[in-house]
């Protein structure tokens, strides 16, 4: 009826039947509109599901995917056909022009007849013609176009028509035309007509298949997408709740249910989240004042303790001294003498790191190690004196690696002392470092001074502990002053460690060197 009201060239004919008809249909059409109307301001005033809100997303991406990707199927598809039959039809043609010319010129119809009797057998052609030089017909088989048009279409595109007199359904065909030329003289034309149907077939199976496969993305999406939604909507509040305290500066909320879901680990990141952010907190105002990583997992386990002052500990020093690095900075540039100390001090914190003690401090070509503070070993002088043995073995790899390469060979002198001695902050409020002081810390250092190069000097305190043990081989070395003592101190020379120690020395030598070849490697 729309269509006939719309159509009519005079208003006198509409009658008032149709006039009816139209207002009841405007009418109802006006009705929908303000219920939709209605519905989208209802969604924009409330908060819209995220179920309804994760469907709608992933439909419309699905929708919009599977579309482009089917177009895109669809026209490449087409497009290459489209190729493929022009590049045949075209071949075809010219091989048919190449063959029909001198038969043309002869008049020799009856082998230009089974030449396109022979042609026309494969499917999709559906005709062949050869014309002479004044568009007349010599020889027809099949269909044809009209010849009027063939000089037009020599060098353009193949003619694109339609024919449904003979055949049983309206059928889009292809038409080439070549010149059919003998010795640079245009004697006729050769025409072939091919059937367009096969790729109207092919690219329609391409729509039918990517049309159902959307249709059935479309439905496990939106099914999918509610499932999910549904499940997300319960904790969602309550991660709102948590991230918006999070927000304001409150980390001390945590999750009490887990979930083994998604839900689950954002829940647990959370709790991780506002357990780090409360301990950054705290670490941003106490971390810079301190260096080894021992020393600050021991001042972080008690934050409120951070203050100037310490406590008599019995603990282990070692110090470890560059033998002749005054004179060896003078012939060295500053980058080499840096590059130098930071390779050798790297190898001396892996072998402190190794024997359970830490880095007190790196003094010019001095590197301070110190055993049994803040954690307790009860094994911290054999542990000293077995990293003391390391350093030396390392710095002897080390020192044949740079002869090979015409480097200055390092030695290092240590000295070990063990006692009681004050342990905690010292300096000021607003800068400190957690570091040993005492009588046993500088006699360490003493008898770092009176080694010699690749010499292992160890008090007599230090020893008494291996008097029985057996453990290392000791040696009785020299009875020396140190300044500011009446008393002179007794020092013993360490020579080796004993078999089964030294082979678990072995191991973590190779071990630490490794290490290194990889990390410097990288």
């Amino acid at each position: 009826m729309i269509v006939r009201l719309f159509c009519h060239t005079r208003w006198a004919e509409v009658t008032p039947g149709d006039l009816l008809i139209l207002y009841r249909l405007s009418d109802k059409y006006f009705m929908l509109f303000r219920w939709g109307e209605a519905l989208l301001n209802r969604f924009r005033s409330r908060c819209v599901p995220i179920a309804f809100k994760l469907a709608l997303t992933i439909t419309l991406l699905i929708s919009s995917g599977m579309i482009l990707l089917g177009i895109a199927i669809v026209s490449d598809q087409s497009t290459l056909m489209q190729h493929q039959m022009e590049q045949m039809g075209e071949t075809i043609t010219s091989q048919l022009a190449d063959s029909a010319g001198e038969l043309l010129l002869a008049n020799d119809t009856v082998r230009l007849e089974l030449i396109l009797n022979n042609i026309i057998k494969y499917k999709n052609i559906k005709g062949a013609t050869i014309y002479s030089d004044q568009l007349k017909k010599v020889v027809s088989m099949g269909l044809s176009s009209e010849p009027t048009s063939i000089a037009l279409r020599l060098n353009s595109a193949p003619l694109k028509w339609t024919h449904n007199e003979t055949l049983p359904e309206r059928q889009t065909l292809f038409t080439f035309v070549r010149p059919l030329i003998f010795r640079d003289l245009t004697v006729g034309y050769a025409e072939l007509t091919f059937d367009h149907s096969l790729m109207e077939r092919a690219r329609n199976s391409a729509i039918y298949s990517t049309t159902v496969t959307t249709i059935f993305m479309i439905l496990v999406g939106i099914v999918v997408s509610f499932i999910i939604g549904v499940r997300l909507t319960l904790p969602i509040h309550r991660l709102i709740n948590v991230s918006q305290a999070i927000t304001e500066g409150k980390y001390s909320h945590r999750f009490n249910d887990r979930r083994n879901d998604e839900i689950g680990s954002l829940m647990s990141a959370l709790d991780t989240m506002s357990a780090g952010l409360l301990r950054k907190e705290q670490v941003e105002k106490t971390f810079s004042r301190y260096v080894s990583p021992k020393v600050a997992n021991e001042i972080l386990q008690d934050l409120e303790q951070v203050e100037l002052g310490g406590k008599h500990v019995y603990a282990t020093v070692l110090f470890a001294d560059i033998v002749g690095f005054t004179s060896m900075s003078e012939e060295m540039r500053p980058e080499d003498v840096n590059a130098l100390l930071n390779e050798y001090f790297t190898y001396i914190d892996a072998a402190a790191h190794a024997y359970q003690g830490h880095i007190d401090k790196f003094m010019g070509d001095c590197a301070m190690v110190v055993f049994g503070i803040p954690e307790e070993d009860d094994d911290q002088t054999f542990h000293a004196i077995s990293c003391a043995l390391l350093i030396q073995e390392l710095t002897n790899q080390l020192n044949e690696e740079r002869a090979i390469k015409g480097l200055h060979a390092v030695e290092f002198r240590i000295g070990i002392n063990s006692g009681m001695m004050l342990a905690g902050n010292m300096g000021s409020k607003k800068r400190m470092e957690y570091t040993v002081v005492g009588d046993a810390v500088n006699i360490a250092s003493r008898l770092s001074s009176a080694a010699a190069g690749g010499q292992i000097i160890i008090s007599e305190e230090t020893q008494s502990q291996f008097a029985d043990t057996g453990e290392f081989e000791l040696q009785k070395y020299q009875t020396i002053h140190v300044r500011g003592k009446k008393e002179t101190v007794d020092t013993f020379l360490v020579i080796s460690l004993q078999n089964e120690h030294q082979h678990q020395l072995d191991k973590i030598l190779k071990q630490i060197l490794v290490k290194q070849d990889q990390e410097n490697s990288q």
